[in-house]
């Protein structure tokens, strides 16, 4: 969500926004699906690990990718603005594009 009466919500965490999710997710489930997700604290390599291998087991059942983005929404880096996301895909989803 990205803004509500009297409120934008750009500066929230992600998990902040998942959370919202996952509400709506529980308030109908017919109309909102669940969104899988994996947190990842790129310092740890068990934790980069256990994501790629999430991703791998992800792509292979057929799923298209994952989004990938800081957990802190308007991250600055060395050099600006860091990307708000990447979307990584799996080998059959770009071989049939």
């Amino acid at each position: 969500m990205l803004a509500s009466e009297g409120a934008a919500h750009q500066g929230r965490p992600h998990a902040w926004h998942l959370d919202l999710a996952d509400r709506l997710v529980a308030a109908d489930p017919d109309l909102v699906a669940p969104t899988r997700r994996i947190f990842v604290d790129t310092t740890e390599p068990e934790s980069v690990a256990t994501a790629t291998r999430w991703w791998t087991e992800l792509t292979a059942a057929g799923g298209e990718g994952m989004v990938v983005k800081p957990a802190a929404n308007l991250t600055r880096g060395r050099r600006g603005i860091v990307q708000p996301g990447l979307k990584v895909r799996g080998r059959e989803y770009l071989r049939i594009i």
